[in-house]
């Protein structure tokens, strides 16, 4: 086959390259952004008439690690994602003398092109939360990736725990619900990326195929009676503790809850709750104000 091949090593210096272009210096890159930054290279490369693969196996990467053991090494990284990252830091020199030695320059051309450059520095600032501020960004203060099944079965949780035991939710519900996590965790200087690929879908359904179904491809569905403790010990095991704080929020759950209540109008939630207003029978409601409220418990 003509054309080039790239290794894992390859891409997390192109990458590291493209973003410099746009004046963006991280020191670390997870294998997902590399994997995402080559399918991009290799749908670029096209345009030009030049053709690249990728080889990423597990025993390359390997051999990648060992290879550069003096400048990279395997990192766990936001929200229990791995990725390779810089054990020191290092001047465009060193990299270019320990990395660039058997590149191709018409590849290496091609990541610094403007447009190319454009394209990955505008993904990469929105899933790390850098809002451009004049000539500089600012940084939330931390990143979180959230994927299809955190955002499934913790809103199942939720309302669950509010007395509705749904045991399906659509696409859209889950990333509705992936939204109002996104909008309590700014309040906190921190940045939620949803990963909601069709890869990144198909994955959960690999991961996940005891317990749920694409039912008719617009909804989830469990395919059993799964109670809460076991969804908790299912999803919030290895949930980073900010994660964790913000889907526990108070507010966050009465939002949630409502959104369902009124969407799907459901009756009768949580009996031993008072209604209040008389006429309201959810167990949240809107006030006269707007404020979201909730049912106070009997004496």
């Amino acid at each position: 086959m003509e054309g080039y091949f790239l290794c894992l090593d390859d891409l997390f210096y192109y990458m590291l390259n493209t973003l410099k272009e746009k004046n963006i210096t991280p020191d670390k890159l997870t294998y997902r952004e590399m994997h995402e930054y080559g399918e991009r290279l290799i749908e670029y490369a096209k345009t030009k008439n030049i053709k690249i693969y990728l080889y990423l196996s597990r025993e390359l990467t390997s051999k990648c690690l060992y290879g550069h053991q003096n400048y990279i090494k395997e990192d766990l990284m936001y929200s229990g994602y791995k990725g390779l990252k810089l054990i020191k830091e290092c001047s465009q020199e060193e990299l270019e003398e320990e990395f660039r030695t058997y590149m191709p320059l018409e590849v290496l051309l091609l990541t610094e092109e403007n447009e190319f450059a454009e394209q990955i520095a505008n993904k990469y600032k929105k899933e790390h939360g850098m809002i451009e501020s004049k000539d500089e960004y600012i940084y939330y203060s931390k990143n979180y990736y959230v994927t299809l099944a955190d955002l499934f079965f913790n809103m199942l949780i939720t309302l669950k725990e509010a007395g509705i035991n749904p045991n399906s939710l659509t696409y859209k519900e889950c990333e509705d619900y992936g939204e109002i996590i996104k909008e309590f965790a700014k309040k906190n200087n921190i940045n939620i990326c949803l990963v909601l690929s069709r890869k990144d879908t198909n994955d959960f359904f690999n991961d996940y195929y005891e317990y749920v179904i694409d039912n008719n491809d617009n909804e989830i569905k469990l395919k059993k009676d799964v109670d809460v403790i076991e969804l908790i010990n299912l999803c919030r095991g290895y949930l980073s503790l900010d994660i964790l704080m913000i889907i526990l929020n108070k507010e966050l759950e009465k939002k949630v809850v409502f959104k369902y209540d009124s969407e799907h109008n459901i009756d009768n939630v949580m009996p031993d709750f008072n209604i209040i207003p008389k006429k309201c029978n959810k167990k949240f409601y809107t006030d006269e104000y707007g404020i979201i409220r909730e049912r106070k418990k009997l004496d």
